[in-house]
């Protein structure tokens, strides 16, 4: 049996615009007031962040994740707490963002020695 379609239903048919990708990407070592992460284009509705400290982190600290719609303004959307991101075994959390919302981290150190050493690396699969 053939099946066939017009021109208007082939069109009105949903379409992902925007490529996926299995690909874990690591924002590296994020460790001063200062580090920001690269900019990332989220390519799903919702993105799994694993986090994972080294050296040693203040009780004061946080890493926040910021997202922007016009691609220079930056706003917090969630700020990962000290208790989440000094976890021994590291943390994980579900975060919705929207297909092609921008977004990036940064490390908020508090008192935190500004040392390399004493680092957060955020991975996600996007």
């Amino acid at each position: 049996m053939t099946m066939t379609a017009s021109s208007a239903q082939l069109a009105a048919q949903p379409i992902q615009n925007t490529t996926t990708s299995s690909t874990v990407v690591s924002t590296g070592g994020l460790f001063n007031g200062g580090s920001f992460s690269s900019v990332y284009y989220a390519t799903g509705d919702e993105i799994v962040f694993a986090m994972n400290p080294a050296g040693t982190l203040s009780n004061d600290c946080t890493l926040q994740l910021q997202i922007s719609i016009n691609g220079s303004n930056y706003a917090v959307l969630r700020t990962f707490t000290n208790a989440e991101i000094t976890a021994a075994d590291g943390f994980a959390a579900p975060v919705k963002l929207g297909v092609n919302t921008q977004f990036r981290f940064r490390f908020v150190p508090g008192t935190t020695a500004a040392n390399a050493a004493n680092n957060v690396t955020v991975r996600f699969k996007n």
